[in-house]
């Protein structure tokens, strides 16, 4: 590094000089610290015993908890009720412009819970007159194959093939047909189509 700074100095210096000088610097400004909590650690500078919601326990039946910063997201300046509880005095109030529905929708992360455990997933798209082709798949894995203008779909059948005997729930139009077990694949998606 010292011979860089002094090329530096000098007016010597290439632009692979400047390169490794640059990924030097970044490597000594970057600080990397890992630390493992202990169990029941509270690592908020929040009292957890003492939250708005425990400060109105019992006294507002309107109050709504944000998600995100635990304060309420239910005032209303025109109820009189709204305007002398304690969480208004104390500021406490979610700025609902900035914790909107879209906002909470992102930050929260929601697991997709399969309920009937059917993972395995067949969509097919009806237009006229009964006519209509595979759309997509879904395998058990979460895999999704999809069927790309290729109307006979042999992409989508040939992925099929490894799961003949599982049981499949299948859709038209994205509505709901119920479920059937897959016994053969065949070229003939109409074949498939009228197994359930």
């Amino acid at each position: 590094m010292d011979d860089l700074i002094q090329k530096a100095y000098g007016g010597g210096l290439s632009a692979s000089d400047r390169r490794e000088m640059m990924e030097q610097y970044k490597v000594g400004q970057m600080k990397q610290e890992s630390f493992k909590a202990p169990k029941g650690k509270v690592l908020t500078k929040d009292d957890p015993l003492n939250m708005p919601r425990h400060q109105v326990h019992g006294k507002c039946a309107s109050f709504h908890e944000c998600p995100l910063c635990f304060k309420c997201r239910n005032f209303n300046s025109s109820h009189s009720s709204c305007r002398s509880c304690v969480l208004f005095e104390e500021g406490k109030i979610c700025n609902t412009e900035k914790h909107n529905e879209k906002v909470l929708n992102f930050m929260i992360r929601r697991p997709r819970v399969d309920l009937d455990g059917t993972a395995f997933r067949l969509f097919y798209v009806e237009c006229e007159h009964g006519i209509g082709h595979l759309r997509k798949v879904i395998l058990p894995g979460g895999e999704v194959v999809m069927n790309e203008g290729n109307e006979k779909g042999n992409s989508v059948l040939e992925s099929l093939k490894p799961y003949i005997g599982q049981e499949l729930e299948y859709f038209i139009n994205n509505k709901s047909c119920g479920k059937f077990k897959l016994d053969d694949v065949t070229e003939d998606e109409y074949v498939l189509r009228q197994k359930p």
